[in-house]
């Protein structure tokens, strides 16, 4: 019953890894009636060295979709669809109202939890900063569809902090190298 899932992760923590880990689990499971054709790959993003970088991670026959490729041609296929996965990378991207996802998923029908059962719609949402997400799948008629995951990066990761912490970021100066803002 759970149609939803969110995957909250830090930058750099392996959430493109983890998604790679889910399609072979998802295609691995016995009772798993869903075709690999079935299983997309999406972003709100319009950076082609994204869908590039992601293709080369993701097995081979899964769709990988970045913003310009989630047009009505694609809506009309998922509006037709059945026993579908969707995994959206960075799903804070173009995700409001009367955004690129918004309107994917108006034009495709998946507006109802009960569409999404009878059609057996799964979506699994993976981002580092979700945002209004979070809210939005906290809506009670929800609820019992969804489920949201953090998860933590292992031994050895480095993100913002430590890069902070080891003096590795630095203060962004303009072309005239003047800190915005400020007279220095």
């Amino acid at each position: 019953t759970t149609f939803f899932v969110l995957l909250v992760a830090l930058t750099q923590s392996g959430k493109t890894g983890t998604m790679v880990g889910l399609i072979k689990q998802f295609l691995l499971t016995y009772n798993n009636y869903t075709p690999v054709q079935n299983i997309i790959v999406i972003t709100g993003l319009s950076s082609r060295e994204w869908k590039t970088q992601t293709t080369e991670r993701i097995p081979d026959g899964i769709r990988v979709l970045h913003r310009n490729d989630l047009n009505n041609e694609l809506a009309d296929e998922l509006k037709q669809a059945k026993n579908v996965l969707i995994i959206i990378d960075e799903v804070n991207i173009a995700c409001q109202a009367k955004q690129t996802l918004e309107i994917l998923f108006k034009r495709a029908g998946f507006q109802t939890i009960q569409e999404l059962i009878e059609r057996d719609i799964k979506i699994v949402e993976v981002s580092a900063t979700p945002d209004g997400v979070l809210y939005n799948l906290s809506n009670s008629s929800w609820l019992e569809h969804t489920k949201i995951i953090k998860s933590y990066p292992g031994i050895g990761y480095t993100g913002v902090k430590e890069l902070l912490e080891q003096n590795r970021i630095f203060q962004f100066y303009d072309l005239k190298g003047v800190i915005k803002g400020t007279n220095k």
